[in-house]
Formats: structure tokens, sequence, C-alpha cells
């Protein structure tokens, strides 16, 4: 029996079974199907079911009905649709049965294997299969092709640090490389093993279509750490009791462990509902080679992530340790490295050179830690003895940055926030091009914080009269490029709500 379940909206998790030949859905009390929602119309639309269609009708309702992302006026449904009416989100399914549960349930039962099923045991130690299973019974041309792009993922996902960006091209690589219509990278969230979908791809066939992926194959890929090709998987004994199988119309498939020696941290889902036959083992043995690869990056990313995290609180305590100092300077570097984030992404700041950036922005003032609370503290003017005092904070900031392991590019970074664009600030008055980009960045930022927070020599300025002051200095103080950018993050509204008085 088809049937719809609510995915989105305030009747979330809700089955309603379609048990007539027309299902009416609207606000009205008199429909089958009742939504308690503003965006739906009093009778919206009408589902209609018969011996070869289910057909979706928008009943001339006032915000339209929506297939997959589409107005729909007269739609034929398939089964995984997905049908947004108002603010609420149906998930389409055909056939007999119940919708996968949320867990991943556990084979315990070893059922004959058909001959259209392959599967490869992916050992702990990688190393052997990619010099000699990936080549076993390839024609040359193949071997060359595959070595090829194994060569070219390990060079691109081993220097990939964002780990959003590692995941979608991992999954890109894989999907491009077969004959694919659907394809999702899985992995298992800590601590409980949550299976959580990280990236997505489909083949023109399905457009954005979202779509569940069943656990019934996964199971086994995540229990065994085995890689899996399947061309006829409504046929797999395997698979007989999953609905899913049936339900997502799952016929030709690859899945591969992503694995990091013995611990399986997801796997690659590659399916073609349509074509039986769609994968040859030399497809399984090239996307369980990236796989191999991508398990080991990904599983690096994890780590260097901790150990970023780790720097983090450690970051924090040092500008925690500046800021209570000074009361009039707290919240000061956080907001500084927002307002440069904001300001590099306006300029398309490379994502390494962004992170240095953010680092500095967090640390510009770490060497004031050794100046006096009686000069930090002053409502008069500075002498210029103090004020020469306060000049060293840069250079001493760099030093202290520079005994901690690759944080060099930081501590340059820190160095050179307080040079002029025209070569007339401190402390070696270069110039222009030669100033670090994260440098000239940061100056704009910490001067537009500055002016816009109050200070014990001055109250706060306007922020019209902090932005014309900048626009004044740029080109002497300050790099053009970088007053354009801040001022088109104001324009945006996207650094306005950071200033406020310390």
């Amino acid at each position: 029996m088809s049937r719809l379940r609510v995915v989105e909206g305030t009747m979330l998790g809700e089955v309603f079974y379609l048990k007539s030949p027309v299902t009416t859905l609207g606000r009205s009390a008199d429909n089958d199907i009742v939504l308690t929602d503003d965006k739906v119309s009093r009778q919206h639309c009408r589902i209609s079911i018969d011996d070869e269609s289910v057909l979706i009708e928008d009943l001339s309702s006032s915000n339209g009905s929506y297939v997959n992302g589409r107005a729909a006026t007269r739609t034929r449904l398939f089964d995984g649709d997905q049908i947004r009416i108002g603010h609420h989100v149906f998930a389409f399914a055909a056939g007999s049965g119940e919708f996968d549960s949320d867990s991943v349930k556990v084979i315990t039962d070893e059922p004959h294997i058909k001959s259209t099923t392959v599967e490869v045991v992916v050992p702990d130690d990688t190393t052997d299969f990619l010099g000699e299973r990936l080549v076993a019974e390839h024609s040359s041309d193949r071997v060359v092709r595959d070595l090829g792009i194994i060569y070219r993922v390990g060079n691109f996902i081993n220097r990939v640090r964002n780990h959003e960006e590692l995941l979608k091209t991992i999954l890109d690589v894989a999907f491009d490389a077969v004959a694919g219509e659907r394809g999702f990278l899985v992995l298992a969230e800590p601590p409980q093993g949550h299976l959580a979908v990280k990236a997505r791809r489909f083949g023109r066939n399905y457009g954005s279509r979202t779509l569940s992926v069943s656990q019934a194959i996964p199971e086994i890929v995540m229990k065994k750490g085995r890689a899996i090709l399947s061309n006829d998987a409504l046929h797999d004994e395997r698979f007989a009791n999953h609905d899913s199988v049936i339900t997502h119309h799952l016929r030709s498939i690859l899945c591969v462990p992503l694995k990091c020696k013995d611990k399986v941290l997801g796997f690659i889902f590659i399916d073609n509902p349509i074509v039986e036959g769609a994968f040859s083992e030399d497809d399984l043995r090239l996307i369980t080679g990236i796989a191999i690869q991508a398990g080991i990056a990904i599983e690096n990313a994890r780590l260097f992530s901790a150990i970023e995290d780790l720097m983090s609180s450690a970051i924090g305590a040092l500008v925690a340790a500046v800021e209570a100092k000074d009361r009039y300077i707290r919240g000061h570097s956080e907001r500084v490295a927002r307002i440069t984030r904001a300001i590099g992404e306006e300029i398309a700041l490379p994502y390494e050179t962004m992170k240095v950036a953010h680092l500095a922005a967090l640390l510009h003032d770490i060497g004031k830690i050794g100046i006096s609370e009686a000069i930090l503290h002053k409502e008069g003017p500075l002498t210029e003895d103090e004020k020469a005092l306060v000049r060293e904070h840069a250079g001493r900031g760099a030093d202290i940055l520079r005994n901690i392991k690759d944080m060099n590019d930081v501590a340059l970074v820190v160095r050179h926030h307080h040079e002029f664009y025209d070569g007339s600030g401190y402390p070696e008055g270069i110039s222009n091009r030669d100033i670090p980009v994260s440098s000239r960045i940061i100056a704009v930022a910490d001067a537009y914080d500055a002016m816009t927070s109050d200070r014990p020599y001055r109250q706060r300025l306007s922020q019209e009269t902090c932005l014309s002051e900048i626009v004044r200095c740029g080109g002497t103080q300050f790099d053009p490029e970088m007053v354009e950018a801040l001022l088109a993050c104001v324009r945006k509204s996207r650094i306005s709500s950071l200033a406020r008085a310390s």
C-alpha cells in the first residue's frame, strides 16, 4: 500500500496510508489528510491511484504543491519522491511494508549468495590491496585509468583539511568513476555510531531529489568491513526480507566501507535503480581503492580537528590572560577575528590563508601581556616612551608565537598587523603588497572595532564616523582593497552587529 510520511513540519513522523483511490489534503476538516498549516489552502491537492500510476494534482492552491522542489500541477509520483505542501514535506513510498527504522539491524544468518553479487574483503593493512588487488583481472587500459584516478585522489584528499570539502570530494570522485545514479557518503557519528549522510550526489535522471539510504546492505558493510557489489539486489537472498531494498528500487549497488586500520568509519554507497548490471568487479575494486585512501584521510582529518580544538582552547586561555588585564578590550580579539573572517570571505581568501588570518586576529594583541596595566588603563595621552612600549607589542607577540610549533605563519601576520600601506607603520615600515594580506585585513578590522568600542581615553564613535575615518585613511594607513571589502560587509549587514561597547 502506498503511503506518505511527514519528514518536515508540525506532524513530523506521522504516516498516512493511501487506502482510497483518491486522497485529498488541505486545511479544512473534510479532507482525508488535514494539515494545520497557514500556508496550506482549504483544499490544497489530491492524490489519485489507479492500476498503473499515482498522480498528485494541485487544486489551484494559494502557495502551490511541489514535488522534489518543482511546482506540480498534475504530476506522476515515484517511490522516494518528496512532496512539499506549505510548511510540510512528505516522503512518498510505493508498495507494501514499513519504513526503515533509524537503527541498524544485525544480520546473523548466511544465506546463499547469488552469482550477481560479489564481496571483497577490505584488509586492515591496505598496502597489498592497492599494489595487487586493484590490478587483478584488469585490462591494461583499465589499469592505467584506475591507477591514474587513485593517484590523483591520493594527491588531492591528503591536501584537504576542510572536513566537509574532503567528504564531498571523495564522493564526487567515486561517483564520477562509475555509472551510478545515486551516491551517498555516510559516517558513523561518535559516540553512539549513528549513521549520518555527509555528502550526496544524483545523476541527471534524479535531479535534486533527496532519498533515504537503505539500512539493509550497509549493515553488512559496517559489521564485516566488506565491499559489496550487487547487480540485482531485488533478487539477492541476503536482502530478501528487507522492505527497504524493494521500496527504494535498489538494483545495481556498490557499497564500500571507509576503513582506517581495523576501524570502519562509514561507507560509500552508489547505486543505479534503473539499470541491472550497471557495475563491474573492476568498478568494485576501483571504488574500494578510493575508499581505502579516503578512510585514512577522514581519520587524519578527525585527528587534525581534535588537535585544532585543543589548540583553540589554549589560544582562548592566552587571549583571556591578555584581556583580563584590560576591561576595555574584553571581547575585542574575538570581534576582530569575526570581522577578519567576514572580510576574508568577501575577498574569497583561500581556506589555509583564512585559517592563519583567523588565528592571528585572535592573537594580534598577545604581546600586550607584558605591558603595564597603568599604561593600558591610562585615561590621558600617552608619553612618547609609553607609546614606544605599546608599539613593541606587535614584535613581542610574534616572538611569543614563534616559540609554538607550526605558528610561524601566524607570528608573521601578528608582527605586521600595524604596518601602514604607505610604509609609515611599525615595526619594520614595510608597505603595500610586502605586508602579508592577513595583516592588511586585521589592520582594518582592528581599527573598526577599536573605534566603535569604548576606550579609557574616549567614548566609542558612531559607525558612520568610523567608516568615514577608515575611508579617509585608505591608501595611507589601510589597503584600499580591504577598505572596500569592509564597506561591502557593512552594506550586507555581515559585521554591523559585531561592534559594541567593551
